[in-house]
């Protein structure tokens, strides 16, 4: 098992921030899928598909950007998710 720190803001039970256990072999978007079981994902603001209304970010860079779901997450990385939608 590895370890990384998950911050999810938006959440329906509030800002998360934990180190959180992920299997050795676990993408972006199977720790997506997890949370989103868990239902520990942001609220959604429109009808957008899959995880596509979430900004990701993976040590500061943002890989909604690219598309890269598939990133394998590596041990201490830190996971931000927050609401495309955030207002100021």
């Amino acid at each position: 098992m590895k370890h990384i720190l998950l911050e999810v803001y938006g959440s329906k039970t509030s800002q998360l921030k934990l180190s959180y256990e992920i299997p050795e072999q676990c993408s972006l978007n199977d720790l997506l899928q997890q949370l989103e079981v868990a239902d520990r994902l942001p609220k959604k603001f429109g009808k957008g598909k899959g995880f596509s209304e979430l900004l990701v970010f993976v040590n500061g860079e943002n890989v909604m950007v690219g598309k890269r779901l598939n990133h394998s997450l590596e041990e201490d990385d830190k996971v931000v998710i927050i609401p495309a939608m955030a207002g100021g």
